[in-house]
């Protein structure tokens, strides 16, 4: 676990031991850097999470050991949620038994999470460094404060104008990494009752639990229950066209969740879900098998036999031909759907039909074809399509013809092809959701609007033009008009009569009796004071044929 280095001065090579006790070479920070710092975290997701090791056995002669070791069990801390199972493996020739194979495991584990790396350019104080020495880096724009940093790369330049400066590529360095951890070589006692770690029980078949082909991306998922005994971190699903594969013949499809408090799984234990979706399409069976730190069990036994047929298809050219059959291979080739169980895609730039049958791609149709049975189809964008058989009708009696199962098949999204029809154009969208062809509504126009869920909604627009005659002049006392500004009614004006009555005030004056008309109706007398209007709040109006005015402030001598 050293670093090799080389001297370009000496034209030598040397050696760094990893230790965590470390000289600083030199304090980097404003003084001295001459550039901008450049940053690249490493991507998480590729950081590997548990290191299988492999080395010679000094008590087994010429045999080589395998162990396997997690950070879920190590460190669990360091581990993100919802951090992918990432193992890498590592040969180490030089090492001769399990505790340095561990010692050695668990550093890797632990380095795996400095992800950081910087580039910096310093001035000529720089070409005393030499790469492998620890530099802190102070920066306040990032909040590093005396930040330790390994070089792995010194540049020196030699500049125009006469300036030397270094550049510098370094990786973050954390020295708790090469503490010393407390191990003990695994013994198995005899006659103790104490099991080997190694030691797995059956395991039941893998089940398939939903068998999704429409998708966008197509999947399947999968129950795996944990073996009888032992101890299990996490589950591997392979998949192979075989009941009893050969290694070579066996292909891995994924794994489990890991407990993120680093505790194995019960046995026994159905572990969550397993969705996968990177399988080719085929027929398989799929197997499973447990798998801790210290080793993996046997395959479970097949599961039973898994046809997968995923039915979402990306294609190049604009149109597609569909045909009919009863047989894989096209037999009983017909452009007219009756009662077939097999239908045919072929891709094309063209909007005549192929009659060849060694043209297209045969699928099987289930449910099969019949008077009230069709090809369903779903454009995902891009010219990839989904398709599936199912019943469909035109919406609403007129409309886009659309399947009519629509807890399986959202109608708003996927279309059905009309018997008589055998080119579906890629690039038009496929469901009936009806859409508002403008925003501006003409003279005797209805305007339509679409809700989310495809629903159309048609209103009246207001100020809605009839034709025909639609104007009067005349003077009117009253006008009703509807609030599609259509006139209604109209009433002739009646006569109109008003009194004044002046009055001038004495010093702080308030009341003030007038005499109405007959006709007065209350609360519509205006009261003027040196010739401006007061509000309605200034004042209060008795009403009635000889009532009074209030006012709220009294009047000045003269007013």
């Amino acid at each position: 676990d050293c670093l090799i280095k080389y001297n370009e001065i000496t034209a030598k090579w040397g050696v760094i031991v990893q230790s965590p006790d470390y000289t600083v070479a030199m304090a980097l920070d404003d003084s001295n850097m001459v550039s901008a710092i450049s940053i690249t975290p490493l991507d998480i997701a590729s950081s590997y999470n548990i290191v299988e090791c492999k080395f010679p056995n000094k008590d087994n002669q010429d045999a080589f050991d395998s162990s396997t070791f997690d950070l879920a069990q190590i460190n669990p801390s360091l581990l993100y949620p919802n951090e992918p199972i990432n193992k890498v493996s590592v040969s180490l020739p030089l090492t001769n038994n399990s505790v340095t194979a561990q010692y050695l495991a668990t550093r890797l584990l632990k380095a795996g999470r400095e992800d950081l790396q910087v580039q910096v350019s310093i001035n000529f104080v720089g070409i005393q460094l030499d790469a492998g020495d620890i530099v802190t880096v102070t920066s306040a724009n990032y909040g590093w404060v005396a930040k330790p940093y390994r070089i792995f790369k010194v540049v020196q330049s030699f500049n125009d104008d006469g300036s030397i400066s270094v550049q510098l590529n370094m990786s973050e360095y954390n020295a708790t990494v090469y503490d010393d951890v407390s191990i003990t070589a695994f013994q198995l006692a005899p006659n103790t009752g104490i099991g080997d770690p190694t030691f797995f029980g059956t395991s039941a078949p893998v089940f398939v639990v939903a068998d999704v082909r429409t998708a966008i991306n197509p999947y399947f998922s999968v129950r795996v229950t944990t073996s009888q005994a032992g101890i299990t971190q996490y589950a591997e699903v392979w998949y192979s066209a075989f009941p009893n594969p050969l290694e070579e013949q066996m292909y891995f499809a994924g794994t489990s969740e890991v407990q993120s408090s680093g505790t194995p799984w019960g046995n026994n234990f159905q572990l969550p879900i397993i969705t996968l979706n990177n399988v080719p399409a085929g027929n398989w069976y799929i197997f499973s098998r447990m798998v801790n730190s210290l080793a993996s069990s046997a395959f479970s036994p097949a599961s039973a036999l898994f046809q997968w047929r995923p039915t979402t298809f990306q294609y190049v050219d604009k149109y597609l031909s569909v045909a009919f059959a009863t047989d894989l291979a096209g037999a009983g080739f017909s452009l007219v759907k009756t009662t077939q169980n097999y239908y045919g895609l072929c891709n094309q730039d063209t909007t005549t039909p192929s009659t060849v049958p060694s043209e297209y791609t045969w699928y099987e149709a289930n449910p099969d074809f019949s008077s009230v049975v069709f090809l369903l189809y779903s454009n995902r964008t891009g010219r990839k399509f989904s398709f599936a058989t199912g019943f469909a009708e035109f919406a609403a009696g007129t409309g886009a013809f659309v399947p009519t199962q629509t807890l399986l098949y959202d109608p708003s999204t996927w279309g059905a092809l009309i018997t008589g029809i055998n080119i579906i154009d890629l690039d038009q969208r496929t469901g009936q959701l009806t859409k508002t062809g403008t925003t501006t509504v003409g003279t005797g126009q209805v305007q339509i609007t679409n809700n989310t869920d495809g629903n159309m909604i048609a209103s009246l627009q207001q100020y809605l033009d009839f034709g025909g005659a639609y104007q009067k002049t005349a003077s009117v006392a009253t006008l009703t008009i509807d609030i599609y500004g259509r006139v209604v009614g109209f009433e002739e004006p009646d006569e109109f009569f008003y009194s004044e009555q002046y009055f001038t005030a004495t010093s702080g004056q308030t009341v003030f009796s007038v005499t109405r008309g007959a006709g007065y109706i209350s609360g519509q007398c205006w009261v003027f004071r040196n010739g401006l209007k007061l509000l309605p709040t200034e004042y209060t109006d008795t009403g009635g044929a000889t009532g009074t005015i209030t006012l709220a402030t009294g009047a000045l001598t003269g007013d």
